[in-house]
């Protein structure tokens, strides 16, 4: 990183990426996976980011769902032995739906099966990063037992975690080279 003094006292910052760490912006494409299993529910997540300046690509497919129902989709911090923990929140926002102007980071909506318990969500996310500070890599990504109502239930409770009750299916996130 270097800073270039301009006219007036402003100054500018000009930054090199490199793929040097998880804890830089970088770039180049870094992709990741998650491989989500649980008692009844499974599937595979896909993550692409073609440069950190750019959305995350998020191509999930899931198998075990309840049939023509909504499961809440979230990113959580992973708690003790890879357990889902909160819902992933770096900047201390209230609970939203993935097009909401006030969202945690790890709020991606739901997931919905179909008449045979299948299920297939493409997000493209401005908020969800594969490198820097804010990385999901090592996050947990979950499916949830209930809809997520996205921060309109009319309780404390949707504005936490919109309600989406217990993971059903859980995987880690990881980069894959």
């Amino acid at each position: 990183m270097a800073l270039t003094r301009i006219a007036a006292g402003f100054t500018l910052l000009f930054t090199s990426s490199t793929l040097s760490s998880s804890n830089e912006r970088v770039s180049t494409e870094v992709k990741a996976r998650a491989t989500l299993t649980g008692k009844l529910v499974s599937g595979e997540a896909e993550f692409f980011q073609p440069r950190y300046t750019l959305n995350t690509e998020i191509s999930i497919k899931a198998t075990g769902l309840n049939p023509n129902k909504p499961h809440g989709l979230q990113i959580h911090e992973a708690g003790k032995d890879g357990q889902v923990a909160e819902i992933y929140n770096p900047f201390a926002r209230k609970h939203g739906g993935p097009w909401s102007t006030e969202r945690k980071v790890g709020d991606l909506g739901n997931i919905k099966g179909d008449e045979k318990g299948e299920g297939a969500l493409k997000v493209s996310d401005p908020y969800v990063k594969l490198s820097g500070k804010f990385s999901v890599i090592g996050k947990i990504l979950a499916i949830h037992e209930n809809p997520d109502d996205l921060g309109y239930g009319r309780n404390d409770q949707s504005l936490i975690d919109g309600q989406a009750g217990p993971a059903i299916s859980s995987g880690a996130i990881s980069q894959v080279s």
